[in-house]
């Protein structure tokens, strides 16, 4: 007689979501029940959302498992152009319920209330619709509080506050008596987002968007520098950070940028340890700030897990090239190294490292002459021999041009204590 087999336990992070899932998902599923779950679920994300967002969406079939059909949506900005860096989202609960668009939805929806410029009202209230509860915020000590239906909630009802984000003057929270839903946090994390910039455009003299603004002219940044008791001749430097960073306790803002939003930090005192990744700007006059700031997003760019901080001042020469490149229009020796695989990638950048091709064969434990024809190979679709003098500098300017295309890697892990 057989025994029946237990299932394995789930990992401690997933039993945590199942069981706040638990009134909506039933714990055990069958075959039979998937088409009535599918019907159950449809997608929130709209082509009208994806184009209020400024973005355009192309579908694509692709095989799938034994031959059958996946479609999978490539959405871009409206405005995109070339190579770019991309996000790639799976969803494979779609399979079940829901589809590829599931947990995008609350992130289309701020972007759509944001670039609508909507209000703290409005915010307040996409943020109760989407978390199906009463969302809040407090700014310099006012409280204002919405619920699902877009009413102002008795202040005597108010429930546990499950879900917060603070900085400086302003927090944002959701009001819950039990565990928080599974897409609470990013809820929160868009509603501070909304905020943080509606506060910025508010009172530019208390962010830093209108003094990192090269179109702006030097008297009017020289005026906002005064209403911080900066003299203009003040050394500073910008640090760029992720948009969502912890807080360093410096002056700092949510700035747009041709990569996405970004947490710019002002630097006077030159000990300020921001959180990873971080690109430090080149030390500035305080009334030249968008040079720093320029510069610190680049810096950014050519983070990786190796080097989670770089420092725009130990570019040299480089940073003039990185600041004049456009990732939307990369030059074609950007495009060739794209175009490699990451084995080729390897074997190139060895060649170019070694003192000759036999300890290159050496160090990627390759024949001699394998080596020799693979130097031959990429010589020709690079269009120049990598291991020449004047190829060797085009190799290293198009190997840091092709990273400012590439996302910013998130800084590895500390291990644990």
């Amino acid at each position: 007689m057989s025994t029946p087999m237990r299932r394995p336990p789930f990992d401690p992070e997933l039993e945590a979501v199942l069981a706040a899932l638990a009134d909506q998902i039933p714990p055990t599923l069958t075959a039979e029940m998937i088409p009535d779950m599918r019907r159950s679920s449809p997608s929130e994300v709209t082509d009208e959302m994806i184009a209020e967002a400024g973005l355009t969406r192309r579908d694509v079939a692709i095989p799938g498992y034994l031959g059958d059909e996946i479609t999978v949506s490539v959405t871009t900005r409206r405005d995109h152009q070339g190579l770019g860096p991309g996000i790639y989202h799976t969803h494979g609960g779609g399979m079940v319920s829901g589809d590829r668009f599931s947990g995008l939805s609350q992130v289309l929806y701020f972007d759509v209330l944001i670039a609508r410029r909507a209000g703290l009202d409005g915010l307040l209230r996409g943020a109760a619709v989407l978390s199906g509860t009463v969302a809040g915020a407090e700014i310099r000590g006012r409280t204002s509080r919405r619920d699902p239906d877009g009413r102002s909630p008795d202040a005597d009802g108010a429930r546990r506050r499950s879900s917060r984000r603070a900085h400086g003057a302003w927090a944002v929270w959701l009001e819950r008596d039990g565990e928080p839903e599974p897409l609470d946090e990013i809820i929160v994390e868009r509603l501070a987002l909304g905020v943080e910039l509606l506060e910025a455009r508010r009172r530019p003299e208390a962010g830093l968007d209108a003094l990192l603004d090269p179109s702006r002219p030097v008297a009017e940044r020289v005026t906002l520098l005064a209403k911080r008791r900066i003299a203009p001749a003040t050394p500073v430097r910008v640090l760029a950070t992720p948009a969502d960073a912890a807080d360093t306790g410096a002056p700092s803002a949510i700035v747009p940028t041709r990569y996405g939003l970004l947490r710019a930090t002002l630097d006077v005192s030159g000990r300020l340890s921001p959180p990873e990744p971080a690109g430090l700007g080149t030390w500035t006059r305080a009334d030249r700030a968008p040079e720093s700031w320029e510069a610190a997003v680049v810096a950014l760019r050519l983070t990786d897990a190796a080097t989670p901080t770089v420092d725009a001042a130990e570019l040299g020469a480089m940073l003039l090239l990185a600041q004049a490149y456009d990732p939307q229009h990369p030059h074609e020796d950007v495009r060739a190294l794209a175009g490699l695989d990451a084995r080729s990638a390897d074997i190139l950048r060895t060649l170019v490292e070694a003192d000759s091709i036999r300890s290159a064969a050496a160090e990627l434990g390759m024949h001699h002459s394998t080596v020799q024809a693979r130097h031959e190979a990429l010589t020709q679709t690079l269009g120049y021999d990598p291991r020449g003098t004047l190829g060797k500098m085009r190799y290293i300017a198009a190997a840091l041009l092709l990273r400012l295309t590439d996302p910013v890697i998130p800084a590895r892990p500390e291990p644990p204590a």
